[in-house]
């Protein structure tokens, strides 16, 4: 692939997650102030398990880290070596073994009584033991400093974010340099859920899950870098880590965004880190490197405030005809997302039904639907209703819906799955409602299940190929049961 090619797809890349991140943090509250304890004891070891004073109680927690003996590392958006991109030198640090879990941020919230200042949803979910060691989310930076300062750390540069995860081999994803189907990020999941999305350094859940923010405040290396047309007022944070948005770019060690200060977002955790000296060289080198860099202009007029809006319109999130087809759906229609991950499509097809109609967010992992149905209705959304499915059932009422969406879901159906998978969004279309597909047209099951599909009970009414680029949703298909 050219470089220029390259840098087209990226910038398309960059250019979706703004959007995205700009209708997520519409659902965004404030941010806390938070108590300081002692520092956590110092340890020479690779692998440390810090003892942590719990502010006024003289108790004790733990939690594993692991020491980066230090090193060179290369920020910015552009190829190795490109001028926009500034070099960091890293002395010896200890960072999290993995990302802060909700029942550990919770600990520091009750310690500091300051349950009432949280997210309602996070407080909902810090009440299910099932999410205990899920990745805290819906923080603040103020929220995640307050955390990391309680525990004796503080938050990780994004020098040293970068180099835990990429190791001394300058990986692009934590584990190497290719991006394939067993080591695809799985989405807000338990910590280590995957034992081999780890960086060389032994760090895990680095790519994939969750953004993690850092300490360094946002500095713009290259023009093309951040949210194309959207800025902010106050101050942003750097974050790093690619979230459950599957797209390789976003999932690289490089990515780099930022997010203002006082966001809570359900996509955006963070992990601590310390030095493993008291002068602390690496806080004090990642401040003096803001300040040689140009400053980022911050500014808020009304055309900022409609992209934060919840009123965001599906064409800034998604490809023409997607957007086209969703603009196009009735007030009052039954629609279904298969495969919601944590509600992106869902909250959108909400807002076109309005509350006469439903939206049955569907997925296979439990952890997500509850999510979706606790976001849901703190946020006023009560037209969404969560479903457990299989991977071979999509268990929707029968003859429930209008329109189902299988964004980026069919090129994940096994050959052996899908006659059921068939039959299940049969039984749950209304006759002549209709399927929405898109999904990579490479993918080698995407035409196989699409064909299936054609010869068991539906007809295409419309399709397009979208435009290079967008390379998960290259392939839109619209199919009629018959």
């Amino acid at each position: 692939m050219s470089k220029e090619k390259a840098k087209i797809i990226n910038s398309v890349f960059v250019i979706i997650f703004t959007v995205i991140i700009s209708f997520l943090m519409s659902f965004s509250t404030g941010c806390n102030s938070t108590k300081t304890p002692e520092n956590a004891e110092k340890s020479e070891n690779r692998t440390i398990e810090p003892k942590l004073q719990k502010a006024g109680s003289g108790s004790e927690t733990k939690k594993e880290m692991v020491l980066i003996p230090g090193g060179e590392v290369e920020l910015g958006p552009d190829e190795p070596g490109a001028p926009n991109n500034i070099k960091v030198k890293l002395s010896p640090y200890y960072i999290d073994k993995y990302p802060v879990t909700i029942s550990e941020y919770w600990k520091y919230v009750k310690d500091n009584r300051l349950e009432k200042e949280q997210d309602a949803s996070l407080r909902q979910l810090a009440e299910k033991k099932e999410y205990a060691n899920f990745p805290v989310i819906l923080v603040s930076y103020k929220d995640a400093e307050g955390y990391a300062s309680w525990a004796g750390k503080r938050l990780p540069t994004e020098a040293e974010w970068q180099l835990a995860a990429q190791g001394k081999e300058n990986n692009i994803y934590p584990w190497g340099a290719e991006m394939n189907i067993k080591l695809k990020p799985d989405g807000w999941s338990e910590i280590g859920k995957n034992p081999e999305n780890v960086s060389t350094f032994g760090v895990y859940d680095m790519s994939g899950n969750i953004f993690h923010w850092t300490i360094s405040s946002w500095k713009a290396l290259a023009p093309e870098t951040g949210f194309p047309g959207v800025e902010f007022t106050g101050e942003t944070k750097v974050v790093k880590a690619g979230c459950w948005p599957i797209i390789p770019a976003w999932n690289t060690c490089k990515f780099r965004t930022h997010i203002k200060n006082d966001i809570k977002c359900y996509f955006l955790g963070f992990r601590c880190a310390k030095a493993q000296n008291q002068d602390d060289i690496n806080l004090k080198n990642d401040t003096e490197i803001a300040k040689n860099c140009a400053p980022q202009k911050f500014a808020e007029d009304e055309a900022t405030r409609q992209i934060f809006s919840y009123e965001i319109k599906p064409d800034r999130q998604l490809p023409p005809t997607v957007q086209k087809y969703i603009s196009q759906i009735k007030t009052g229609s039954s629609v279904a997302d298969i495969g919601c991950g944590l509600g992106y499509l869902t909250f959108i097809l909400a807002k076109q039904v309005g509350n006469k109609g439903k939206v049955y967010a569907v997925d296979i992992k439990k952890p997500v639907v509850d999510f979706v149905e606790i976001y849901a209705k703190n946020f006023g959304l009560p037209n969404i209703a969560g479903i457990t499915s299989e991977n071979d059932n999509v268990k929707l009422p029968d003859n429930s819906c209008d329109v189902i969406f299988l964004l980026g879901t069919i090129s994940y159906i096994n050959e052996s799955q899908i006659s059921s998978f068939a039959e299940s969004l049969n039984k749950g279309l209304k006759q002549g409602g209709t399927l929405a597909i898109s999904d990579e047209i490479k993918h080698e099951r995407t035409k196989a299940n699409i064909d299936y599909l054609l010869n068991h009970g539906f007809e295409v009414v419309y399709e397009e190929t979208e435009k290079e680029g967008f390379e998960r949703l290259a392939l839109f298909k619209v199919l009629r049961k018959k």
